[in-house]
């Protein structure tokens, strides 16, 4: 993958969000419903957690400031002093990026954590 197709995937921040929804669904909501027993809503809860601690693992912040520094690297060598508008932009990309970014984390690991202590009690208004 070059780095321009890498500076493609920059915006892929709504995935994450996406797949915890699904996970929160799928192995909590839908067993819930089914089995009148939250606790399954709450177990989701810890998954999310899992998985909020899986993305902060990964790293995408320090994946796309190196994809940045590589792009920001690359330009100077092409286009020399013509460049520093762009290092601006990139600049304002990678701090934008790392606020999107730890916003996405604590929210996840936040609402997994608030789920997994008080989901069950989600049951107890309805079953």
């Amino acid at each position: 993958m070059n780095i321009i197709d890498k500076i493609k995937d920059l915006d892929e921040h709504w995935k994450i969000p996406i797949k915890a929804i699904f996970i929160v669904v799928f192995f909590g909501v839908l067993p819930s419903v089914f089995t009148c027993d939250w606790s399954w809503f709450s177990r989701s809860g810890s998954i999310i957690v899992v998985y909020g601690v899986y993305i902060v693992w990964l790293d995408y912040k320090g994946k796309i400031d190196s994809d940045l520094t590589l792009l920001k690297s690359a330009v100077n060598k092409k286009f020399g002093e013509k460049a520093e508008e762009l290092h601006d932009i990139m600049d304002t990309m990678r701090s934008n990026n790392r606020l999107l970014y730890d916003r996405v984390e604590f929210i996840l690991l936040a609402s997994g954590t608030v789920i997994w202590g008080y989901g069950d009690l989600v049951g107890k208004m309805y079953c």
